[in-house]
């Protein structure tokens, strides 16, 4: 059985954006450490909650500082995508990493 980590990242305030964002890498290295097999990030575009603007993107990121690059986005909104950004798969979660 594997087990992932599921975050929210949120900031309370546009000034502790950075500090948050920060602190979502390092316990992504953490949740890694831990054995934790993947990271996942939810995505809030329209509440505010989410400190990183596009999971996917941020996923990326995440997926550069792991040893086992396993991130991707819990829930993709599609519609504000462009065709080649996502491919999407009926089957499969869109994960970043091998």
């Amino acid at each position: 059985m594997r087990f992932g980590w599921l975050t929210l990242a949120a900031s309370p305030t546009p000034e502790t954006d950075a500090a948050c964002i920060d602190q979502q890498l390092e316990l992504a290295v953490t949740a890694e450490a831990l054995g934790f097999h993947g990271i996942w990030l939810t995505e809030h575009y329209f509440t505010g909650e989410s400190v990183y603007n596009d999971a996917l993107t941020f996923a990326a990121a995440i997926a550069m500082i792991l040893v086992r690059p396993h991130a991707g986005a819990e829930l993709t909104i599609v519609a504000p995508r462009d065709a080649c950004s996502v491919d999407l798969h009926p089957l499969q979660p869109l994960r970043i990493g091998p």
